[in-house]
């Protein structure tokens, strides 16, 4: 019986990083998206000032 709850906390701790690293990561990839989108805002203004 011990076995089968020490194999449930390895898989729930396992689990759990799991999850935290997922969450970081979509954290992560929406930020960047953010500031790569700002960035391009940026540039298209200064194409267009380049242009006038």
């Amino acid at each position: 019986m011990k076995k089968v709850m020490i194999a449930l906390m390895i898989i729930s701790v396992c689990f759990g990083i799991y999850l935290f690293y997922f969450g970081v990561g979509i954290y992560v990839s929406t930020s960047t998206l953010k500031i790569l989108d700002a960035s391009h805002q940026e540039q298209q203004e200064d194409f267009q000032n380049v242009f006038k």
